[in-house]
């Protein structure tokens, strides 16, 4: 599932259809900004994955 965070501005990559969940695989993120580098850098502190798969946190 791609983060609300990282949504604003980006261009889709492909079709998604009405009702599907939009991932990581579906756009077109610029590793330059600021969110998807702390994106990435959170994912690779706490296990989550990069490939658009949420980053589960236990309460």
């Amino acid at each position: 599932m791609l983060p609300i965070g990282l949504a604003h501005g980006i261009r889709l990559t492909r079709d998604v259809a009405a009702g599907s969940v939009v991932t990581e695989d579906d756009v077109d993120l610029d590793p330059n900004r600021l969110a998807v580098r702390i994106r990435r850098e959170m994912c690779s502190r706490f296990g989550g994955q990069n490939d658009g798969t949420d980053l589960h946190v236990q309460r």
